[in-house]
């Protein structure tokens, strides 16, 4: 009796180590082609940055306002909080899409501005001006 089991427990065992080489391989063959894929997609995919000075509608550096930059593909907004002497700053930008860049404080905006994938600069410099808000008109009953 004891000697119909070892052949067959010897033969479990063989399949299981084939199996665990097999499942060995295939696991770091897939993490290595991972991180190829990675590797290629952070090399060869080029990036920008973009920055500049909001300024108040009168002229003024303006600290504390909301510069969002939306990607355009994706419609993702990043939001920034520019500094006390106005600046913002987005980095590392995929340069194959187009951005929109604006700025809002306390009901004041600038026009929406472009950034193209076709300008080819590494660093682009847009500043912002801020334009006062309209009044809102009397509502007539």
């Amino acid at each position: 009796m004891h000697t119909h089991f070892r052949p067959a427990l010897r033969m479990g065992v063989v399949a299981l180590g084939w199996a665990a080489l097999f499942a060995l391989l295939a696991y770091s063959g897939a993490f290595s082609d991972a991180a190829v894929a990675q590797q290629k997609k952070k090399g060869s995919q080029p990036t920008r940055n973009v920055q500049g000075v909001v300024h108040a509608p009168d002229g003024a550096p303006q600290g504390g306002a909301v510069v969002q930059l939306e990607n355009k593909r994706t419609m993702q907004v990043r939001s920034f909080i520019s500094q006390a002497d106005g600046s913002y700053y987005f980095h590392d930008l995929n340069a194959d899409v187009d951005y929109g860049l604006r700025a809002e404080f306390r009901g004041a905006a600038s026009d929406k501005r472009t950034v193209s994938s076709f300008d080819s600069r590494p660093d682009v410099t847009i500043d912002l001006q801020l334009k006062a808000a309209e009044p809102t008109p009397p509502r007539k009953w």
